[in-house]
């Protein structure tokens, strides 16, 4: 079963029309997509208290988070 993704914030494309950002919750969780390279990232704030540490993945598999 897939479940359909919602979002309660905003969403935008870049000045170049390349790039759409969602904002996927109200804790800082994003989708960044790039239709130029055809690639993704997921991205969440890791302390939301500090709002530091923000870190993206771009694969399902391993899910290793990255500084961004």
């Amino acid at each position: 079963m897939c479940l359909p993704l919602v979002h309660k914030g905003p969403a935008y494309v870049d000045e170049d029309q390349k790039v759409l950002f969602i904002s996927l919750d109200d804790k800082g969780t994003d989708l960044i997509m790039d239709a130029t390279l055809g690639t993704y990232r997921s991205c969440k704030w890791q302390d939301l208290v500090h709002v530091k540490d923000f870190v993206c993945r771009s694969s399902n598999v391993g899910r290793q988070w990255q500084p961004y």
